[in-house]
């Protein structure tokens, strides 16, 4: 709580006139937190007649401000999971290989909805050389596929396009101040040449603040890009 008092204002209302005002504040005092209301009143104005030189007659006072909820900008932080899976050799036709594991970590915040992620192979593969991509919140951590444990986060998607790259629509909720481990599985269906090894990595994603409204682009934080993991 407490008082603002604006002195030296010159402005003049002309007889039988109205002037709107609008009062803006900025916020950035230490502690604040999502979910605090305040509201202002406008407790007094001084005002002097421009012909008669005498103290102007007030009503309307008290008038008394809409309250208003802060929201303080969540992030969102990417890692590489505590059970990365191993760099392997993989047979073509083999399903449900384990590719990278990624902690995905909200800030204290807020609760983000991570909505989207796009994953590229690094060298460039054939639109046709995984079968499925899938998409999984790895319950207990283990970087392995549970089928009976792990979660599915988003629909089997597929390589597309040129350079191929798969994309993910997402509506994944991870609590603010909590982590998540997520799992990526790929149903190998192409062939590598011999020792060659294929990275597939994180290379965008798209979250919204579930208080502050914030996206990626409009002020909601994000790290750990890329995150990559391979065969």
């Amino acid at each position: 709580d407490g008082t603002v008092v604006f002195t030296g204002l010159t402005l003049a209302v002309a007889q039988s006139a109205s002037v709107d005002v609008l009062l803006v504040a900025d916020f950035n005092a230490p502690g604040i937190t999502t979910g605090q209301t305040f509201r202002l009143t406008l407790s007094g104005v001084t005002a002097t007649g421009g012909n008669s030189g005498l103290a102007s007659t007030l009503a309307g006072v008290p008038f008394v401000g809409n309250w208003q909820t802060l929201a303080v900008p969540g992030g969102l932080a990417l890692s590489a999971g505590p059970r990365m899976p191993p760099a392997q050799v993989v047979a073509s036709g083999t399903p449900a290989v384990p590719v990278w594991q990624v902690r995905v970590q909200a800030g204290a915040t807020e609760d983000v909805l991570v909505t989207g992620l796009v994953v590229t192979p690094t060298p460039t593969v054939p639109a046709g050389f995984f079968g499925t991509l899938r998409l999984f919140w790895d319950a207990n951590s283990n970087g392995q596929f549970d089928a009976a444990l792990d979660v599915l986060i988003a629909a089997p998607g597929q390589l597309t396009g040129s350079p191929a790259q798969c994309a993910w629509a997402l509506a994944q909720r991870v609590s603010g101040g909590t982590y998540q481990d997520w799992l990526m599985v790929a149903d190998v269906a192409g062939t590598l040449g011999q020792s060659q090894a294929l990275e597939v990595a994180v290379g965008a994603l798209s979250a919204q603040g579930l208080a502050s409204g914030l996206t990626v682009t409009t002020g909601l934080g994000l790290t750990g890009l890329p995150q990559a993991g391979g065969l």
